[in-house]
């Protein structure tokens, strides 16, 4: 290998090097980027599980209330 090799060689190593620091100096910061966000989306999915089992609990006493005003209705005549 001649010196001309020998630089060109360098210089595409060189690149490489750059481009590699580079993905590994934005890949840091996107993997926070998508532990915040998973977080902030399992939390929003926790807060709307938590309100959906509300809603159906609140529908069964729906319910109990309904029969009970329907014994009420059938005792009173």
């Amino acid at each position: 290998m001649n010196v001309v090799e020998k630089t060109k060689e360098i210089k595409t190593l060189e690149n490489k090097v750059r481009a590699l620091e580079k993905y590994l100096s934005m890949h840091k910061p996107l993997a926070e980027i998508r532990g915040i966000l998973w977080t902030n989306i399992t939390q929003s999915l926790s807060d709307v599980w938590r309100s959906i089992q509300i809603i159906y609990e609140q529908i069964d006493l729906i319910k109990v209330a309904q029969v009970e005003i329907q014994k009420t209705k059938a005792l009173l005549g």
